[in-house]
């Protein structure tokens, strides 16, 4: 606060960007006595993609006006896929591998929409899927399982991506390696 007392603090986020920022403030309403202090917080939890601009202000009469610049780029929704691939290792032809579960999580600050999970490449018949995250939206902190066996019908080594993506083409994806043997 400085040598001397505040009036009423008043702490507010402004621009066209301000909805993209959350405020905690533990400062506004409160008259400061000299050499005090307060707390606030903002958080950057972007709704879009893109960058984002907004300021922050802090004012008393007495005291005169502070403002802050803040900003921050969106990245959009992202997924995560745990783990992020998997060696199946040797099985013999026509014998299913032990499945490999995947956990499939988002920590973006809307819902993923509709997930759609795929297995991908010229090899992904060589695997199976049982998917519980197709259909599914996610909202931020939150997963759903995809579990994926090794269904070899060829011997050697085979290879596919399991993907999964959003209704805006973001997504994630782990690839998948076996070995099939005679």
């Amino acid at each position: 606060a400085g040598p001397q007392v505040t009036g009423v603090l008043t702490v507010g986020l402004t621009g066209t960007g301000r909805g993209e920022f959350t405020l905690w403030d533990g400062c506004g309403g409160r008259v400061l006595a000299a050499d005090a202090g307060c707390f606030l917080w903002v958080r950057f939890r972007p709704l879009t993609t893109g960058q984002h601009a907004t300021s922050l202000t802090i004012a008393a009469t007495p005291g005169g006006a502070a403002t802050v610049a803040l900003g921050g780029f969106g990245l959009g929704l992202s997924l995560s896929i745990s783990p992020d691939g998997n060696n199946f290792w040797t099985v013999p032809v026509g014998a299913p591998g032990r499945p490999e579960t995947f956990t499939v999580g988002t920590y973006s600050s809307s819902a993923t929409g509709s997930l759609r999970a795929a297995l991908t490449g010229s090899e992904r018949n060589e695997f199976s899927l049982i998917d519980s995250c197709s259909g599914v939206s996610l909202a931020n902190g939150t997963t759903c399982t995809v579990e994926v066996s090794f269904v070899p019908t060829t011997p050697g080594t085979k290879s596919a991506v399991l993907s999964v993506t959003t209704p805006l083409g973001t997504g994630g994806s782990a690839v998948l390696t076996g070995t099939a043997t005679p």
